[in-house]
């Protein structure tokens, strides 16, 4: 009976919450960095995340919606931009507040990931994506985000989000919630200041900036079967293994992440061998995201808000081996990171804008033989402990397939019973997802989850 369960939704309130305390006057116009300028607004690039929690232990309250929206108003007053509206190369402050939805679902946290298209549901558990002002194609101006919190029958927790990624990446989503869980559950030690000036300080606005044509890296895409996404399990163990095994001369101690991405990269590839043969293709990329706020001269501070992501983009030839593979992400990722050290001022401004446009070229040129890593480990959002626990499974994804997910792959953070891991979520073709799955070298070290 289960395993056909219809999940039901019900919305119990619907209400903007507004920051504790009011934006002073002076500080009602943010003129927002040129990294966020660029990005267009319409079509907005939606960033979705959703943290399930089981039911607290009996010796611990449940689940406190009021001090879920009261953390939430005073999150919001140290966030105060994310209160306001977004325009395209401004934020109006005016402390209109963000959607928070809550709702209650008619089954329990097991029965539900007990389900076989367990993802099927994700928007369900995820705010309507016109709360944040998506309603057509002549959008003047955004909510920033909009969170919906979810209460299953047996007291377990689903807490979704979208964002509109204009002026926030991975790492200023995290800051952003991880601060909001802090105030919640009030553990205050580590707490991350944000900082919005600083990314201005270090990408000053232009009066004239020219949005980047994002939409031409995905033009003319064939897509001769639809997307499909799929998760996989990387123990540490797993991991441990991948590791001797990705290790060469060039790179004889390979970090977690490298030797994941080369042992990835070589599977996607081969999941379209034979097509990229007869279609006489040669060579595939991979592009893998690089947080500036580190690796610019001198550093930012942890917790600058905005997009402040580079890409490195790899090259290697059909097929390849995986030592091989690694070697080319790493001197790849060495070479962005060389050009990063020297970010400062004009040229800063300038060589932004010559790494998106090459990789808008690049996305154009290779279409269906560019593969996307995103890494989300580390950032914080498995540890977000609002006040009954850390999450039992963090998703990336609402299930929407769009030209941008086409050979995406996205790593979270993994842990149950049998230990620490990588949860790597595959966004493929699916006679490509087909091949993937039977690929006896690959589940040799991934595990399939849903």
């Amino acid at each position: 009976m289960e395993k056909t369960l219809n999940v039901q939704v019900k919305v119990m309130s619907s209400e903007m919450v507004k920051p504790s305390i009011p934006t002073p006057n002076h500080l009602k116009t943010f003129n927002i960095s040129y990294v966020d300028q660029i990005l267009p607004l319409v079509p907005p690039f939606l960033s979705t995340g959703l943290v399930f929690y089981t039911a607290p232990p009996e010796s611990q309250p449940p689940l406190d919606i009021f001090r879920l929206k009261a953390s939430l108003s005073k999150t919001l007053s140290r966030f105060y931009p994310l209160a306001g509206r977004v325009k395209q190369s401004i934020i109006e402050c005016n402390d209109e507040g963000i959607p928070f939805i809550e709702t209650n679902v008619d089954c329990s946290l097991s029965s539900f990931l007990s389900l076989p298209n367990t993802l099927d549901f994700m928007t369900k558990f995820l705010p309507p994506r016109e709360s944040l002002g998506i309603v057509g194609e002549f959008v003047t101006e955004l909510a920033h985000l909009a969170i919906q919190v979810n209460v299953f029958t047996c007291g377990g927790v689903a807490i979704g989000w979208y964002d509109i990624h204009k002026i926030m990446d991975g790492t200023s989503s995290a800051t952003f919630f991880r601060y909001w869980a802090g105030l919640a559950s009030q553990r205050y030690d580590d707490l991350v200041q944000p900082d919005f000036d600083a990314t201005v300080t270090a990408f000053p606005p232009l009066s004239k900036a020219p949005q980047l044509q994002w939409d031409n890296g995905y033009k003319n895409h064939v897509q001769d079967s639809p997307t499909m996404v799929k998760s996989f399990i990387f123990r540490n163990t797993a991991i441990n293994d991948l590791k001797i095994r990705a290790s060469s001369e060039l790179v004889p101690n390979p970090s977690r992440y490298l030797a994941l991405a080369g042992f990835i990269w070589e599977n996607v590839m081969a999941s379209k061998e034979s097509e990229f043969r007869s279609n006489g293709y040669t060579d595939t990329i991979l592009q893998v995201t690089l947080d500036l706020r580190p690796r610019i001269n001198p550093p930012l501070p942890r917790g600058s808000i905005g997009n402040l992501v580079n890409t490195a983009v790899a090259r290697a030839e059909n097929p390849t081996q995986m030592q091989d593979l690694v070697v080319e992400i790493n001197e790849a990722v060495a070479k962005v990171k060389g050009e990063i050290e020297g970010y400062q001022g004009e040229k800063a401004v300038e060589n932004v804008r010559k790494n998106w446009n090459e990789l808008i070229d690049i996305m154009s040129d290779y279409k269906e033989r560019a593969y996307k890593l995103v890494s989300w480990s580390k950032l914080g959002f498995s540890d977000l402990d609002f006040g009954f626990g850390k999450p039992k499974w963090m998703v990336p994804t609402d299930g929407i397939m769009s030209p941008f997910h086409r050979n995406l792959i996205i790593l979270t953070d993994y842990k149950d019973n049998q230990g620490d891991g990588i949860e790597a979520w595959f966004f493929l073709e699916e006679k490509d997802m087909d091949v993937l799955k039977s690929n006896e070298d690959f589940l040799a070290y991934a595990t399939p989850a849903y």
